[in-house]
């Protein structure tokens, strides 16, 4: 059987995504210069309605779905944003939060907090506010983030840091904001590889794309307190995992990622405006093809040894080249040799330690 074939004989029904993610706009109250979604809406498509959103959760409910994330843009310019947090958590999900949290007040933290939301991922660009503000393209950006960090910390949020390291710009900052992270107890995850925007373009990339020198020096520098965590998957990410994320646009549109949203890429079918969830993958030309690419699908990849720290994005590949199959990005590769490489010194060193402490008893 061919891989056609076995892609169209998939039961895509049966299939049970492990979570929802809701852009509930992509509207913002900031302007940063590496965003990839920036107020993107080509068509002038009107966002989804509050009902709209509230029978998404319910279909995705419907699917296996165990928890949601809403994000943006800025998910706190959605009018109704903690009623749709109150819907999903009285349906019983549990809710995460991606946000710039520059409208996140004492308020905001109590009404959160009697949500029992999961996790709060927060940008933070720099610890200098002029290069955090730069980033942002807005004065007094810092100040306000970083108020809503100290707010939601008080309360025992989880907070997950999310910095992208911008060459030429916050690089430097990398390592203040990781210090700061492990002294507040927050999670910290630094973003390398940048996507083109999704109108396409590349510029974002070429002009900020930090290099394989300062690639390493934050996977080393960031990874001194954890390991990287060995993955034997199947799948290069979980675009391609049958039980992958459900991605739905502020417009309805669905995707199994985020980053598959340009105009040669987008099924104007695919929406639920038009089709059930529990349709889409089932119906959609694209999302047929996706099931069928695993590491093997890759011939540099498929006796890399490093693919087991490696998050291969083919869908940015796609975006870039037209393929699926075109060569990965570099950023994923050295990111993933040098988290090997890490591993791989500290197994030698602990086989060392206990020859020794073998040696010593004897």
């Amino acid at each position: 059987m061919d891989l056609k074939a076995k892609i169209d004989n998939i039961e895509f029904k049966k299939l049970t995504p492990r979570a929802l993610f809701c852009e509930l706009t992509f509207r913002c109250n900031l302007n940063c210069i590496h965003c990839f979604c920036n107020g993107y809406n080509p068509e002038g498509e009107k966002e989804l309605t509050f009902e709209e959103w509230r029978d998404c959760i319910d279909q995705a409910i419907e699917r296996g779905v165990a928890w949601v994330t809403f994000s943006g843009g800025e998910p706190f310019l959605h009018p109704r944003i903690f009623d749709l947090m109150l819907y999903a958590r009285q349906a019983g999900l549990s809710v995460i939060l991606k946000t710039n949290a520059t409208l996140i007040g004492r308020d905001e933290v109590r009404r959160l907090k009697e949500l029992y939301v999961r996790d709060i991922a927060v940008s933070l660009y720099a610890m200098n506010p002029e290069i955090h503000d730069r980033v942002t393209g807005v004065s007094g950006s810092f100040e306000k983030t970083m108020q809503a960090v100290k707010l939601l910390r008080e309360e025992n949020f989880a907070v997950y840091l999310t910095p992208v390291a911008l060459k030429g710009i916050n690089v430097s900052e990398i390592l203040p904001m990781y210090e700061f992270a492990r002294k507040n107890r927050c999670s910290f995850s630094v973003g390398i590889d940048l996507l083109p925007n999704y109108a396409g373009l590349d510029d974002i990339v070429e002009k900020l794309q930090i290099s394989a020198e300062d690639i390493k020096m934050i996977v080393e520098e960031t990874s001194k307190d954890r390991n990287f965590v060995a993955s034997e998957a199947r799948y290069p990410c979980g675009v391609s995992d049958p039980n992958g994320p459900i991605h739905i646009n502020p417009y309805g549109y669905v995707f199994p990622c985020l980053t598959m949203q340009v105009e040669r890429i987008i099924d104007k079918n695919d929406n639920v405006r038009i089709r059930r969830l529990s349709e889409i993958p089932a119906k959609s030309t694209f999302y047929k093809l996706l099931p069928g690419l695993t590491w093997d699908s890759f011939p540099e990849c498929k006796e890399c040894r490093y693919r087991i720290y490696c998050h291969r994005c083919f869908i940015a590949e796609y975006i870039r080249t037209g393929s699926f199959y075109g060569s990965p990005s570099y950023a994923n590769c050295a990111t993933a040799r040098f988290a090997y490489e890490i591993m791989q010194e500290r197994r030698d060193v602990n086989a060392k330690k206990q020859m020794e402490n073998a040696c010593n008893r004897n």
